[in-house]
């Protein structure tokens, strides 16, 4: 399911399944999913204990468990580490099944294995999350930051949200810490908040500086191919060739799955096919170049190319 819908069911679940198994490969989501579901487990029974342990230490203490709470308190036990074999596994798979008062929680990238799949069909909730899309993401932390600032009753520039989801893309509680502090200050959180009272770290990927370069804007350009994740000349020439190279092939935007790809053609659509033909060519001669050794093919080489495409 895609993100939206796994949180509207994690708020939605009414009575907190005995076994429930996320499956989240996002680390940022995968941790947000889980403070979700640890706080509403709180408030479902605010008297309740919460423990986290591998399923080995929790074999350790098959005892107390089976024996159940002595003031009929409920407890949850987040499970960190399922790394268990044969005869083990099994009797890990049966205390889930049959431990009374105890609620288990377990978050993973990765999906269930065959036998607590089974065990998960009658006896729990298994809930997965699709995987975001790397041309996606940006706009789907942007989409998250929105939320968590409406929460507390504040808002939140477009350019400041921006700013903050390239500065923190996988460190969800960092960026958290850096939204409660803004909201300390403002009502209204702008670009030059940000700017001013956090520390920004910024990384953008390939897709930030496509974007930048359809739009045709110099300072994005030059920002996204500074603050470049894993630079590599020639990957990034021929990502750069193969997206426009759709939007050339492409009859209209429907061809593509999503809003950010269909904005992306509608851009390269209003620069015309021409240009965008020409910059196909100029990428090509480019990786040619730093081939044969007649370019180095560092940023600031790449930088001019990228800066001429803005200005062609």
């Amino acid at each position: 399911m895609d993100l939206r819908s796994l949180y509207v069911t994690l708020n939605e679940l009414k009575e907190s399944p005995c076994l429930l198994y996320l499956e989240v490969k996002d680390d940022f989501f995968r941790e947000d999913c889980f403070l979700k579901y640890r706080d509403k487990w709180k408030q479902n029974f605010p008297d309740g204990e919460i423990h986290s342990c591998s399923a080995a230490e929790l074999l350790g203490r098959k005892g107390d468990l089976m024996g159940g709470s002595l003031f009929g308190s409920k407890s949850l036990w987040i499970l960190t580490d399922l790394t268990l074999r044969g005869k083990k596994n099994e009797e890990f798979i049966s205390l889930l099944k049959t431990a009374h008062d105890h609620y288990f929680f377990i978050v993973e990238s990765d999906p269930p294995s065959k036998a607590l799949l089974e065990l998960l069909k009658d006896h729990g909730v298994h809930l997965a999350l699709d995987p975001i899309k790397p041309w996606e993401r940006q706009s789907v932390l942007e989409g998250w930051i929105a939320l968590y600032v409406k929460k507390q009753g504040k808002k939140i520039a477009s350019q400041a949200a921006s700013a903050l989801a390239q500065a923190f893309p996988q460190e969800r509680n960092a960026l958290a810490q850096e939204l409660d502090k803004l909201q300390l200050y403002t009502d209204e959180i702008q670009l030059k908040d940000v700017e001013a009272l956090c520390s920004l770290e910024t990384k953008t990927s390939s897709w930030n500086l496509l974007e930048a370069i359809l739009s045709q804007d110099v300072k994005m350009i030059t920002h996204a191919l500074t603050y470049l994740e894993d630079f590599n000349h020639i990957g990034l020439l021929r990502f750069m060739r193969g997206q426009i190279e759709k939007f050339l092939l492409a009859e209209n935007a429907s061809a593509f799955r999503t809003k950010t790809q269909m904005k992306q053609y509608e851009q390269a659509k209003r620069l015309g096919f021409p240009r965008l033909a020409f910059w196909i060519k100029a990428l090509e001669m480019k990786e040619v170049a730093i081939k044969s050794g007649e370019s180095q093919g560092t940023q600031e080489d790449l930088l001019l190319l990228f800066l001429s495409f803005a200005q062609s």
